[in-house]
This record gives structure tokens, sequence and C-alpha cells, in this order.
């Protein structure tokens, strides 16, 4: 055995000690979950807002378009 011995040569008991090594923080199960649910609102915030650009569009066109078709009837 490699264990140490006394001056009256008496061998001392190996130590063993356990531990668990974690991940860290970003790569835990929570961490992934956070950044699919990120992910998913950062898409629908682009979404929405590329959506209200083009309902701004087409509300513009729209309302020319019934004003020319107003002034062709008037004609």
């Amino acid at each position: 055995m490699n264990g140490s011995k006394t001056l009256y040569e008496h061998e001392g008991k190996e130590a063993v000690y356990t531990f668990t090594i974690l991940p860290p923080w970003r790569r835990t199960i929570l961490a992934y979950i956070g950044y699919v649910l990120f992910f998913i609102g950062f898409v629908y915030t682009v979404v929405t807002v590329y959506t209200r650009g083009l309902r701004a569009i087409i509300r513009e066109r729209t309302a020319e378009i019934r004003e020319q078709k107003d002034e062709i009837e008037e004609k």
C-alpha cells in the first residue's frame, strides 16, 4: 500500500473524497429553456413590428386608391 507511515511504521488510512463537477449555469436545462423562450419572444417581436409597418403602408395605399376612385367617379 502507498499510504503514509508514522514514526512507528504504522500506515495511515487513505483519504478519499468524491465530488461532482456541475456544468456552468449557461449550459443547464433552465438556461436552454430561457434561450428558447428568448428566441421565440425575439422572433415574435420582429414579426409584430414588421407587420405593423406593412399595415401602415397598406392603409396609406388604400387611402390613395380610394381618393383616386372618388376623383374618377366625380368626373
